[in-house]
């Protein structure tokens, strides 16, 4: 049997998980797993999708705090955007 080998060297966060992320104690929750697990695996996070001031503060919040490598990245299909 040949074993199975899985890289990876970024976990990205699906933009479900992060709107409204600041109202959502369940994906703060999952955002907290995420950045344990990223930590202890040492791999960068990437955030999709955030597209309103509220959750670009709130997770500038938790960067501050627990995840100096998470990167913010934006969605290009709504009309509301962060710039």
């Amino acid at each position: 049997m040949v074993p199975i080998v899985i890289t990876a060297d970024e976990i990205k966060v699906d933009r479900s998980f992060i709107t409204d992320i600041h109202k959502r104690p369940r994906s703060q929750s999952i955002l907290k797993a995420i950045e344990s697990l990223s930590q202890a695996l040492g791999i960068t996070i990437i955030v999709e999708g955030v597209e309103t001031f509220e959750e670009l503060a709130y997770l500038r919040r938790r960067r501050a705090s627990a995840t100096p490598r998470a990167i913010i990245s934006r969605t290009r299909s709504r009309s509301k955007k962060v710039r």
